[in-house]
């Protein structure tokens, strides 16, 4: 319930005093604080992107030439494979002839 002579509404007081100088000080030190932090975390984050990519980049190399590799490798065992199937269907045909003349 307001007394005599007082309104309902608050009332805010235009005058400039050092509270508020030091209010206005402070908040301008924040936002000074916070984009120079936001800007250190973008330069860092860009610089572990492009280490992240300089690492990509010789992993992909490393993966291809093992590719490389496993590939000759298996080419080798193919041959091989195919001279022990040779080797056999001679050995089995020699088998088959000596058997006959038994």
């Amino acid at each position: 319930m307001p007394l005599e002579g007082q309104r309902k509404y608050v009332r805010f007081d235009p005058t400039i005093n050092t509270g508020t100088i030091a209010q206005i000080v402070v908040i301008l030190a924040s936002a000074i604080a916070i984009y120079t932090s936001m800007r250190e975390d973008q330069v860092k984050t860009k610089a572990d992107l492009e280490t992240v990519k300089a690492t990509a980049i010789t992993e992909r190399s490393q993966t291809k030439e093992a590719l490389a590799d496993l590939k000759a490798d298996v080419k080798e065992l193919q041959k091989s494979t195919n001279e022990v199937k040779e080797s056999l269907a001679i050995l089995r045909g020699r088998a088959q002839d000596n058997g006959s003349r038994k």
